[in-house]
């Protein structure tokens, strides 16, 4: 049932909220940002000299998830032996669930420090002292058997006992709701909003695909489980924050170009149930980046007419060329949705990051269209930020189905392409304000002669290729733009090479596949 994935962020909520809110990470005093080299020598010295709250300190600090200064060989040196005397129940319960997360890590990709034998016992040792993030990791990676030896019934037992202490997330999993089936309104409702009244960003457009009006009668047959279309991406950037309200968003190419049919099946389109209108069906975009993993934005889950979930009727099309053909492509199941632990969701728009989210799907489609070309996955960048040096106007291509122009609320009627132009990685900065963990999370970018990603392409594929498609390399995630280009704030494409990122990939994607992504990217 892959319930690792959605296990994982319940261990990691805390730690990457306050990353991504460092007011808040001061408040609490969970984390002060980058350790300052003196304070680490300091640290370094007393836990030398035998003092164990410094030991415990500075491991802490070094096993910080994603900061900038983890050292996790270092840290496991320091924390292994105090999981193995703690102080104290709770002691055990911290110190243990951190060392089994960062061998969990070690093992998957590989690292010197991994030891697979003691990851179990170390995790199951920190669930027994009564941590509960844990204990959702230890159930999911014995239901997957993908890093531990799997055993089925152990993983339901903890399920159990975390749906009964009041975990929602292991209720669902014990039990998935069933698909929410909502009929269209009887008459379709009129959006009187002006075009130039449009923010876009990427989020809003999920509760607002309601307007969009039905047809007279309900789409017929199983083509409506057509996969993905239109990214519902477009999120306001009102200088208030309390204005930040959801509004209908489908980001399309603006003033770009169509893609020759079947030269890019790779890109995904999140296509939602077939209880609603055909017209409205297209949510967002995404990206093959592995046979049957999609990458797509966070806030395309979060769909007006019920979270994207297993069960929740929607699904994945790959080989896509008109979405509202259902008689192209191929149509895939969702089998897993699991969004980045640190997104907080669209209400924060200042704070928007870590808009990105993995949908597994059933590599077998449920059912087979019309298909130009072959399905293949992109590749997907693996070069670290400091050494893929992103130039002032350095060209990307932004792909997907949304509006084609801020004058029209039709989605394209074929995939589109077009251009943009990135910003260095110091100008992006002062625009987003990331200087924290946060830091280079996100690519920015402004228009180039006139094209632009706009409502309907969140979630879909920012790549580097010359402009020919013939060699995409996936570079980001399309997650907001602002009046499609047109405004004056850079488009935001979250950025996969970011280390949070690569990290929570390695942690979701089953071993061999994150091993095949790293030895294709470039």
């Amino acid at each position: 049932m892959g319930w690792r994935n959605i296990a994982l962020a319940g261990w990691m909520w805390a730690a990457m909220a306050l990353a991504a809110s460092p007011a808040l990470a001061m408040q609490t005093g969970e984390t002060s940002g980058e350790l300052d080299p003196r304070e680490e020598r300091a640290l370094s010295k007393a836990c030398e000299r035998g003092d164990r709250s410094a030991c415990v300190t500075l491991g802490r600090r070094l096993a910080e998830p994603y900061a900038l200064h983890r050292d996790r060989a270092r840290a496991l040196a320091l924390l292994r032996p105090v999981c193995d005397a703690p102080a104290s129940v709770n002691e055990a319960a911290e110190i243990c669930g951190i060392v089994g997360e960062m061998l969990l890590v070690a093992q998957t990709i590989g690292a010197a420090e991994a030891d697979p034998a003691l990851t179990g016992p170390y995790l199951a040792r920190a669930c027994d002292m009564g941590s509960r993030p844990t204990c959702a990791l230890l159930a999911g990676e014995l239901d997957s058997g993908e890093r531990l030896a799997p055993d089925p019934e152990r993983a339901r037992s903890l399920y159990q006992r975390l749906c009964r202490g009041g975990d929602e997330v292991a209720c669902d999993i014990l039990a998935p709701p069933a698909p929410r089936m909502l009929p269209p309104p009887a008459a379709p409702m009129v959006d009187a909003r002006e075009p130039d009244v449009v923010h876009d960003r990427a989020v809003a457009m999920a509760n607002d695909n309601r307007r969009l009006p039905p047809p007279a009668t309900p789409p017929v047959g199983d083509a409506g489980y057509d996969g993905w279309q239109g990214n519902q991406s477009a999120l306001t950037d009102d200088e208030s924050e309390t204005q930040y309200r959801p509004q209908r968003a489908i980001v399309r190419i603006n003033r770009g170009g169509a893609v020759p049919a079947g030269t890019a099946n790779w890109v995904a389109m999140l296509w939602r149930p077939k209880s609603v209108a055909l017209e409205g069906r297209m949510l967002c975009g995404g990206s093959l980046i592995a046979t049957g993993w999609v990458l797509t934005a966070a806030h395309c889950l979060e769909d007006s007419i019920g979270r994207v979930r297993v069960g929740s009727g929607h699904t994945v099309r790959l080989g896509v060329q008109n979405p509202l053909d259902e008689s192209e492509g191929n149509t895939h199941v969702i089998t897993g949705v699991y969004a980045h632990p640190a997104f907080l969701g669209t209400a924060r728009s200042k704070a928007l990051a870590w808009d990105i989210a993995l949908i597994k799907i059933a590599p077998k489609p449920t059912s087979r269209g019309t298909l130009r070309g072959r399905i293949a996955p992109v590749t997907l960048d693996t070069m670290p930020v400091e050494q893929r040096e992103i130039a002032p106007n350095t060209p990307a291509t932004v792909l997907g189905w949304g509006r084609t122009s801020l004058r029209t609320r039709n989605i394209a009627s074929s995939l589109m392409k077009g251009q943009v132009s990135l910003q260095d990685r110091k100008t992006c900065t002062e625009e987003t304000r990331f200087t924290d963990i946060r830091r280079d999370s996100v690519l920015c970018a402004s228009e180039r002669r006139g094209q632009h990603n706009c409502d309907g392409d969140s979630g879909g594929p920012t790549v580097l290729d010359g402009g020919s498609l013939r060699t995409p390399l996936l570079i980001g995630v399309i997650s907001s733009a602002n009046k499609c280009g047109e405004g004056d704030t850079p488009s935001r494409f979250v950025r996969v090479t970011h280390p949070a990122v690569r990290e929570w990939l390695a942690l979701h994607l089953p071993p061999e596949v994150w091993r095949a992504i790293n030895r294709a990217g470039r």
